[in-house]
């Protein structure tokens, strides 16, 4: 990936006229020490763009967020921002004896800085100064752990409030639908909060039938109930000095939120079939994906819980009103997937990119990263990811997908490895791995399926 941004930093040079750039991640303020990562890059030497910038609306409007300066010098231009937890700077140094810089290259320069905010996700950090892209090493904020993905203003404005709240203790309730991500915002808000070392319990109140949840919550006494043959601690106990999250809270039945909300209340709780109480010091964290307003008009969900539960309300919107997540998401989980299933680095096509950015994808964040994960499974061989490996309806109009510029790039040899490795997966499926139907239906002998499978990596056995 450093070589890719490599590679941008001199295509910005020559966007702009500048005749070399450094990229530089800092865990503090620029002043405050030695940048974490530092990259530089400069325009070919037969380029012959000399363009310099000059102070202007344009500019200004063309680089967004990125608050520019000048050195003394008028030689170098600076971009900082903020950036999810880390100050980023990028620096163009100049020709003085260029002439300046005009509209039309301000725009292009404005939309190659916008890439960059694509490219920053996907940079390998060292450990040492920093364990994860979201966050600072020592000295800062811990990082965001699981990463939280995304440059869309919606994720940006999230780990922003996970931010303010992880030091507090307050109830905290996440909206989203199925997918998004509810589960993984719950750790991060205790991961980098003070209770962080201690434990991270979670159930969804979905798990288990109505009859068990009372005592799996709260904990049970001997004799509670049939089978309750010794004492045991509920899950809000077991959370004790670290964070319960309680998923699809609004299916939580309306005699247990009158248990729960003494708990949040009084923070202690009673065990089922014992008459005294037991303090407890947790942080609670709900989630769900119904309309809690609705199930309170209806009567289904207390009003006094929701009022309780409603201090703090996080919204992850679905990824289909956030496309511009999609890549950023779908690089980050074709790396975890490479290299823990096929062994080598790959990539995404463009036209496999304009796939999955078109796709409206209703099971959200799970959904991408199931297919993403599909994909690498079935094509282990392969070096990139092409629309025609995608199962999804976007990408299904014929074997080779069409962009703008006619077929999606790739060799025939690999477009014929595709299709035969599709071809004989769905045909073990239909035959539930009989390799010698397998082979008759696909008009070859078992000998040559058998040289094939071994070729590709596939074991029959798994679709018995």
């Amino acid at each position: 990936m450093k070589n890719a941004i490599t590679e941008y930093l001199g295509l910005l040079c020559g966007a702009c006229g500048a005749s070399a750039a450094r990229l530089r991640f800092y865990s503090g303020e620029p002043d405050s020490g030695e940048p974490i990562v530092e990259m530089c890059g400069s325009v070919p030497a037969d380029h012959g763009v000399e363009l310099a910038l000059r102070e202007s609306t344009a500019f200004v409007e063309g680089f967004g967020v990125w608050r520019m300066d000048r050195s003394s010098y008028g030689n170098e231009w600076r971009f900082e921002r903020r950036l999810d937890g880390m100050f980023v700077s990028l620096d163009l140094e100049m020709n003085e004896r260029s002439p300046s810089f005009i509209s039309r290259r301000l725009s292009a320069a404005g939309e190659l800085l916008g890439l960059l905010e694509q490219l920053i996700p996907l940079v390998e950090f060292p450990i040492s100064g920093l364990e994860t892209f979201g966050g600072v090493a020592a000295g800062g904020s811990r990082p965001f752990d699981p990463p939280i993905s995304g440059i869309s203003p919606a994720i940006v404005s999230l780990r922003d409030d996970i931010r303010m709240i992880e030091a507090g203790g307050i109830p905290v309730r996440i909206c989203g639908e199925s997918g998004t991500g509810k589960e993984l915002v719950a750790r991060n808000i205790h991961s980098l909060g003070p209770r962080g070392c201690g434990p991270f319990v979670a159930v969804s109140c979905l798990e288990m039938p109505e009859s068990l949840l009372q005592g799996e919550l709260f904990g049970s006494v001997r004799g509670a109930y049939t089978g309750a043959d010794r004492d045991r601690e509920g899950l809000i106990e077991a959370s004790g000095g670290g964070t319960f999250f309680l998923d699809e809270i609004g299916e939580l039945p309306v005699h247990l939120q009158a248990a729960l909300l003494r708990v949040l209340q009084e923070k202690e709780v009673r065990r089922l079939g014992e008459g005294k109480s037991r303090k407890v010091d947790v942080r609670f964290v709900f989630a769900t994906n119904r309309d809690l307003e609705e199930l309170v008009r209806t009567g289904r969900f207390r009003e006094d819980l929701y009022f309780r539960l409603n201090a703090v309300k996080l919204h992850i919107p679905p990824l289909r009103d956030r496309s511009g997540d999609i890549p950023v998401l779908a690089a980050r989980f074709l790396g975890e997937s490479s290299r823990r299933m096929s062994g080598h680095s790959m990539s995404i096509t463009a036209g496999a990119r304009s796939g999955l950015v078109g796709h409206q994808w209703p099971g959200n964040v799970r959904e991408l990263r199931n297919e993403i994960e599909r994909t690498v499974t079935m094509n282990p061989d392969s070096r990139r990811i092409t629309a025609s490996m995608l199962e999804i309806p976007e990408t299904r109009k014929g074997i080779l997908p069409v962009t703008d510029s006619g077929f999606e790039a790739g060799t025939m040899p690999e477009a014929v490895l595709v299709l035969e490795r599709k071809m004989i997966v769905r045909a073990l499926t239909g035959f539930g791995g009989n390799r010698t139907r397998t082979a008759k239906a696909l008009g070859i002998t078992r000998q040559g399926l058998l040289k094939k499978l071994k070729r590709m990596n596939i074991d029959p056995d798994r679709f018995t």
